[in-house]
């Protein structure tokens, strides 16, 4: 189920520049810090790491975000990265 949320995350995010990516993600974040679940944390803290992989340009990730996460974290940055040159 995660999965699959933190997929329909990075999609919706692969339509945005790096600007509307970071003000989206903040307004998801400040949401779901309010509805304090253990399903609501685990995605805050994806969330997170992946606006700390922006915050350093694609190239670093917290050590508890897997492999697989990862590599979909990466490929979301490349779209947002390109967007936001396009734009």
């Amino acid at each position: 189920m995660e999965d699959l949320e933190l997929i329909s995350l990075l999609n919706e995010c692969n339509k945005m520049s790096v600007f509307e990516v970071s003000n989206y993600l903040l307004g998801k974040m400040d949401y779901l810090s309010r509805i304090k679940s253990d399903k609501s944390n685990k995605i805050l803290k994806y969330i997170e790491s992946f606006v700390w992989m922006i915050n350093h340009a694609g190239n670093r990730r917290p050590s508890y975000v897997s492999d697989k996460d990862y590599e979909l974290m990466q490929k979301s940055f490349a779209i947002i990265y390109r967007n936001s040159i396009i734009h």
